[in-house]
């Protein structure tokens, strides 16, 4: 998608004007009055055959003193679906907001809303692609560099969650973060044999039963030469995920390829991060296995080894993802003292029933590190809510024959707590903060910037926690 900037519209093109209501006497040659056209957020009035365009498309971005930039991106996005099917726009702004960060956000949720993932579809009528391909912004030149980092990072963890397990897995999966070092990421890859050198009993025992073998994946970006202590996001990578002996039952299983997702986030935060040349160092670390059942996998009371020594027993073997996190948050933050951790995971159904699908959990040892969020996610529109933590709940995760359990038996209940309290056990006092993104992960429906489906939900919300707190 070529984005140009020209003083004048061409001609014989679809115009779209994205209207505040504060500036409506602005755009009174258009006839609006004629047609009631008030500018509220996502209103939309079309003219057809207006002279030299083919259309002019008024859409609303509401008052201007609620204006932000999550506006002009979600009203980008939502814009971009009345023009799908043509190859060329143009678009121009009546608003008194700040021009470059205006532009740079449209673009940006006509980019992401124009994702589709339709490489198996083979007859080209029912594949989904929007069709354009040039835009034309009626304003001085915008610096895209952000918007385009960002699209891409979001769009190469959207393909990531997409892929069926057969064609992803961690093998795969590190092929393809092996690819990053192009765009001037360091990769360092450990597989088996180092991971049981290393040490990491919990990941491991994880991918016993599935011929796939696991991987830790560590990315490195280095933007800032001063800065001491790096910032590390953690994901968690399980390919395709069968609940082990604790099996899923069919219904809850069709998804599972994408439990996965923490990973992809992670991964394509660092590719954001990477693209748009950001002043600060970060480390993402995934860890890639495979849960599945054969007569190796480990079964319900077995009793395993975690890197931090910490003995787990398994009481239930679809709570893998936390058996992932536990080594990989304990190797990140002994190995390389990060300013702070935050770790990503659809980790629990229970978030679902807590939150639903509009807010990830946020569980966190650090209130300022968790406002931060917060804020972030406000920003963006990636939604958080901070969740309990506290020793009142680890005694339900004391094992009689080890030193934990990785779930709770006496209590009921409070399934995403527990995990997050577990995670803690393994987080050894650095800032830290768990995102609890199962209900966030995908959409039951079309939204402003997402096709219904995987939406690579962090993304957005972090690069702006780095951009705006921590880059120097």
């Amino acid at each position: 998608m070529i984005v140009k900037f020209a003083k004048e519209t061409p001609e014989k093109s679809t115009l779209i004007i994205f209207v505040d209501k504060n500036n409506l006497p602005n755009v009174a040659k258009y006839h609006t009055a004629d047609f009631d056209f008030q500018g509220k957020f996502k209103e939309v009035l079309e003219i057809k055959n207006f002279a030299p365009h083919k259309r002019l498309i008024l859409v609303g971005l509401g008052e201007q003193e609620k204006l932000s930039e999550k506006t002009f991106m979600l009203a980008g996005g939502f814009a971009s679906s009345f023009v799908a099917k043509e190859e060329k726009i143009s678009i121009q702004l009546e608003s008194s907001f700040d021009t470059h960060k205006a532009v740079e956000n449209i673009i940006l949720g006509i980019k992401l809303k124009s994702y589709s993932f339709d490489k198996y579809i083979s007859a080209e009528d029912d594949k989904k692609t929007y069709q354009i391909k040039e835009i034309t912004v009626i304003a001085d030149e915008v610096n895209l560099t952000k918007a385009e980092a960002i699209t891409s990072g979001v769009n190469f963890a959207r393909d990531l969650i997409n892929e069926p397990a057969n064609i992803l897995y961690p093998k795969t999966y590190v092929d393809r973060i092996l690819k990053l070092k192009e765009i001037g990421l360091e990769v360092e890859i450990l597989d088996k044999k180092e991971l049981e050198k290393i040490g990491m009993g919990s990941l491991l025992s994880v991918s016993w039963g599935s011929d796939k073998e696991p991987y830790v994946a560590i990315l490195k970006y280095n933007g800032n030469p001063k800065q001491e202590k790096p910032l590390a996001f953690v994901g968690k990578g399980v390919t395709f995920d069968t609940g082990g002996y604790s099996l899923k039952p069919p219904a809850g299983m069709m998804d599972m390829k994408k439990d996965m997702t923490g990973s992809a986030v992670v991964v394509g935060l660092m590719q954001t991060l990477a693209l748009r040349k950001a002043k600060v160092n970060a480390i993402g670390v995934v860890g890639l296995v495979e849960n599945a059942v054969n007569g190796s996998a480990i079964k319900p009371g077995d009793i395993v080894k975690s890197l931090s020594s910490k003995t787990i027993e398994v009481l239930n073997t679809d709570a893998e993802g936390r058996m992932v996190l536990a080594d990989i948050l304990w190797y990140t933050q002994e190995t390389y003292k990060p300013e702070f951790m935050i770790n990503l995971a659809t980790l629990t159904g229970a978030m679902i029933i807590a939150l639903g699908g509009e807010r990830a959990g946020m569980f966190s040892n650090n209130q300022d590190l968790a406002d931060k969020i917060k804020s972030s996610g406000e920003t963006t529109g990636e939604l958080v809510w901070q969740m309990p933590l506290g020793e009142e709940y680890t005694r339900y995760l004391k094992s009689p024959i080890a030193d934990l359990q990785n779930i709770s038996t006496a209590m009921k209940g409070a399934g995403s707590i527990f995990a997050a309290q577990f995670l803690q056990e393994f987080v050894n006092g650095c800032n830290w903060a768990h995102l609890d993104i199962a209900g966030v992960s995908s959409n039951v429906g079309d939204t402003e910037i997402n096709r219904k489906g995987c939406v690579a939900f962090g993304i957005q919300l972090l690069n702006n926690l780095i951009s705006t707190h921590y880059e120097k």
